[in-house]
């Protein structure tokens, strides 16, 4: 009787594990409401539970097959410490999830996308070699120390408060870019980032980034002695520098000749003055920014100069679509050269039609010559 009353489980929303087959693998997880029917399916063994809104605790599931399948209505998930037993995770089948544990397993692939409701997630002390972590802007809480990641990507994390990547293969030109994907926090409540732990692991580039980057943006570098403090002149890290041309990121392999299917003509790229050269240049396609394009999309300050006759156009209309844009606020965009530059940016009849947007203040950050 006690079951007609359950929610059933839904079986649109569930979670993907990657097992060794013939092995118990243990799992505790809470539901969205109470009295809500969760099913674990392996093979041709499942097993259905009724889940309340507080953790169950770890029970044992036996792995028929290679691949294990949680269904219904999750909220917090833990699969943590099955060693090699789990290799591959998928829970973008589950948006409605806000805490994820997996952590000391043997996890190859993590697929985190559309959670967006996501708050924490604990993944340290696997094997993941990439980390795609962007628009989860509910997530607080970022612990992924111990793995072999050599990019991270936090775009968009505007809630995160702490975050630790110490024990991975981040270079300084990589924490750099970590760096300046870090949501600005209030100066009476800064962030933490651990990048260094003596004990227990260390980047490659901890100790010749750029924590400066940082800590402008009221995070605290950290190991878990203390405060790190690492100002490095030395090197110029254009990949720390976020400029997206043409739906191409200019990075230091492509600087001086950037190319793309949306770009003709050439463009090229200066580090040392920020300086973007635009010389008979055509830019058709954008990178994805909200629910449209972006021709030029930069977040650091940028110079433009021009050189012949340039143009942007909007080749995906009715997408809506923006020609230059300075994603963050109170910096800089100068546009300069005896060239000219049209700009075709039509967008759908509800969304933006942007042609240069510079920050909220144009009469200080916009500057035409």
């Amino acid at each position: 009787m006690f079951a007609n009353f359950a929610i059933a489980q839904n079986m649109s929303r569930h979670i993907e594990l990657t097992v060794q087959q013939g092995k118990w693998i243990k799992l505790n997880l809470e539901a969205d409401a109470a009295n809500t029917q969760i099913k674990v399916e392996c093979g041709t063994y499942d097993t259905t539970l009724i889940v309340g809104t507080d953790w169950i605790g770890f029970k044992n599931y036996y792995a028929q097959a290679s691949t294990m399948r949680v269904y219904g209505n999750i909220n917090k998930f833990d699969c943590s410490s099955n060693g090699s037993k789990i290799t591959g995770l998928n829970v973008s089948n589950n948006s409605g999830l806000t805490y994820l544990a997996c952590d000391n397993n043997n996890l190859s692939s993590l697929d985190i996308t559309n959670l967006t409701a996501l708050e924490t997630l604990y993944c340290y002390n696997n094997n993941l070699s990439s980390l795609d972590l962007t628009d989860l802007t509910a997530l607080m809480f970022l612990n992924c120390f111990n793995n072999n990641l050599s990019f991270l990507n936090i775009t968009n994390l505007t809630a995160l408060e702490s975050l630790s990547c110490f024990g991975n293969n981040l270079s300084a030109c990589a924490l750099d870019y970590l760096f300046h994907r870090l949501p600005i926090r209030p100066a009476s409540n800064k962030g933490r980032i651990y990048i260094k732990d003596g004990t227990n692991g260390t980047n490659p580039g901890d100790s010749t980034c750029c924590d400066t980057i940082a800590t402008n943006r009221n995070w605290k570098v950290l190991d878990y002695n203390g405060n790190i403090n690492i100002v490095n002149t030395n090197y110029a890290c254009i990949m720390a520098n976020p400029l997206w041309v043409g739906g191409v990121e200019v990075t230091s392999a492509n600087a001086s000749n950037i190319t793309g299917e949306g770009i003709t003509g050439s463009v090229s790229y200066i580090h040392g003055t920020n300086t973007l050269t635009l010389n008979g240049a055509t830019i058709t396609k954008g990178k994805t920014d909200g629910d449209g394009e972006v021709a030029i999309l930069s977040e650091i300050p940028l110079t433009i100069n021009l050189i012949d006759e340039n143009e942007i156009l909007n080749s995906t209309y009715p997408k809506n679509y923006a020609g230059i844009l300075i994603n963050q606020s109170d910096i800089p965009l100068n546009i300069t050269g005896d060239g000219s530059l049209n700009m075709d940016v039509k967008s759908s009849s509800s969304g933006y039609c942007l042609g240069i947007f510079a920050s909220s203040n144009p009469e200080t950050y916009l500057v035409i010559r």
